[in-house]
This record gives C-alpha cells, structure tokens and sequence, in this order.
C-alpha cells in the first residue's frame, strides 16, 4: 500500500474515532527519545523552524538578528541550555534557576570551565518568587509542564521582561500527565498494531495515575493549561505544533527502534517516515500536539479581573488536590477501564 494512501486511511479512521470518546521517573522516562533518530529531529525541526538542520535557537538567533543581554532560564536542569545559548552568542549573559542543588552546582561548574557569564541559585518554581530582572529573554525546555501554580509563575514572567522582551518555550503541552483521551490512545493502538511490524511494535501500557504519582507528582502536572495560560500574559508570535500525540509514544523508550532494532535501516526509515507522516496529519486534523515551539511577548496590559479570578482558582485547585492525594481531573475513559474502583476523586 502507498504511503500516502495508509495516510488516507488513518484520517478516516481519526473521523471515527474522533466521534467517541522527569527523567528521575525511570518508570517512564528512562531511556530512548523520538528524537534520538536524526530522521525524527530532521522533520520536528522542519516543523519548528522550516529548515532540518536548525534547531529552536538557531531559529531564534536569525530571528532576533542579535545578542540578548540578559536571559532568565528556570527549572535548567544540568545548565545545557543556557550554555548552549551561550556558545552560539544568543545570550551575552543568563541566569539559571532549578530546585535541585547538585543541578545548580553542576551547572555552575561547567560554566565556569568555559568562562561563560552564568549564574545560578537553587529556587522552587512554584512557591519562591522569581527574581527581579529585568531581563531581555525568558527560556523554557521542558520545564513548564513541571510547574503546578502556573499562573502565578506566567504572571510573574510577564512582569520580569522589559519591553520587547521575549519568552521563548519548547515544551510538552499535551495531555496532563500523559493521560491520552481515548481516540488518541485508540489510534495509538491501531497504528502500533495494525501498521507497524512485530519487529518494531511498541508495548502498550497506559499510563498509570498511582505510579506517576508516586515517581514524579510533578509530571505534566498541568501540561495541557500551557497555552491557555500563556495567552492570558503574553501574545504569541510565533507557535509551531511540533506535533508527536502519534509517533512519540510509538517510538520513544521503545528498544526496537533503538538498542533491540532487527530491522535494516531501510526498513527503520521507511516505517519511521510513515509514523511522522500520520503524526502530521493526526495534528492537523484534530489539532493535538504533545510538543510545541513558542515565541511570545509580553502583554502591555492584561485583563486584572481575569488574572485575580485565575489565581484564586489556582489556589483553591492546589489546596483541593493536595488534600485529595494530588489528583486533579476527571479520570479519562481508559483510566477508568483500567482500575475502575480508583482514583475516583478529581479538583476540576
């Protein structure tokens, strides 16, 4: 069957289903990513930024035209990424927050080993306020999707940017906690079992509530607030649905596609190409994504009564699950089927 005709099919299939319904969690986050294969980073960049061979700062190098001053990157992890922005001379100088202090000073290390203007401070994201600034640009990787009071820390990087400054984001902004609805899980399935071959099929396990719970309480914690909560204090310029709610959970952590793989490269490439291919157009046609490339500005005023409303709401929802054992939605149609007689209890 031609490529594009299997593409043809899927999409008739996404119209049915459609009608019903961190790294420390070695549970699910050890292991290989979608983006270890040079074919998937190829397609996710031409994606983010048009051209294969960039990634999102090389886009945004050319796209700001010159150096940023003064850059604010939090939950940084090791400190890749600011010294990364760094080396390329995107940023004269930055400053890295993160929870964890052995993150602070490693980062802190490696900095100083290549004389880089970087700072560090061991902060919690969700309780201490950022500090003053100002600064010219705000950098998220993959750590938003951790930060359970996320409109108090969007509302105070809004206010840490100077004019023209700019928020710059790649992040998962799928569904909270990795629980899939139930036409994505579906299609998951049909694609994994249906269209790949055994050599390559993916073990499906959905993802279990009590177990991310107790690994990681942090993860995706309100990974699907991001854009709503983005657009109440800043105005988007630039968004890329980078796409994955199909092709990431089918390859990433899966060894046949990696260390396991007993196909040849040709067949590897082929049935890759046909998974990006379906993500794209899942993506398209339903307008889920799990990964998406961000540049905002600041809002020069916001809605006060909308913020104020949204923050007492935040409030109430953190103290709710925090009594009720960190839960906070409505358990989904496969999580139900799954364990039926748990996690019953939701905030929202």
């Amino acid at each position: 069957m031609h490529q594009s005709s299997i593409v043809f099919a899927v999409l008739l299939l996404v119209g049915h289903l459609s009608l019903t319904a961190a790294q420390e969690a070695e549970t699910y986050y050890g292991g290989t990513y979608w983006n270890n294969l040079a074919q998937v980073r190829d397609h996710i960049n031409t994606i983010a930024t048009g051209d294969p061979t960039h990634e999102w700062y090389h886009h945004l190098k050319e796209w700001r035209g010159k150096s940023f001053q003064r850059a604010l990157i939090f939950n940084c992890g090791n400190g890749w990424v600011e010294r990364v922005l760094w080396q390329e001379k995107i940023i004269v100088s930055g400053l890295g927050l993160d929870l964890l202090e052995p993150f602070v000073i490693e980062a802190q290390s490696e900095a100083n080993k290549l004389g880089a203007n970087l700072s560090y401070v061991t902060h919690d994201i969700n309780s201490d306020d950022l500090p003053p600034g100002p600064f010219d640009l705000i950098v998220n990787v993959a750590a938003a999707h951790h930060i359970s009071r996320i409109d108090k820390v969007f509302s105070q990087l809004r206010t840490r940017l100077e004019p023209g400054g700019l928020f710059v984001s790649w992040d998962y902004v799928g569904a909270h906690r990795n629980q899939y609805p139930d036409n994505q899980w579906r299609m998951m399935r049909m694609v994994n079992t249906k269209m790949l071959p055994v050599e390559l099929q993916q073990k499906m396990n959905y993802p279990h509530m009590a177990t991310m719970l107790a690994d990681d309480p942090s993860e995706a914690v309100h990974s699907e607030l991001f854009n709503s909560t983005l657009r109440r204090y800043f105005d988007v310029v630039w968004w890329r649905s980078v796409g994955g709610a199909i092709a990431y959970p089918l390859i990433t952590h899966n060894d046949k596609f990696f260390s396991k793989r007993t196909v040849d490269n040709a067949t590897l490439e082929r049935y890759v190409a046909m998974l990006l291919e379906i993500d794209y157009a899942w993506t398209q046609r339903t307008g889920m994504t799990m990964f998406a490339y961000v540049i905002a500005s600041p809002k020069k005023e916001v809605d006060v009564l909308e913020v104020a409303t949204a923050l007492v709401r935040e409030d109430a929802r953190e103290a709710k699950a925090k009594a009720n054992g960190g839960l906070y939605y409505r358990p989904t149609k496969v999580a139900r089927l799954k364990d039926p007689s748990k996690l019953t209890n939701y905030t929202v």
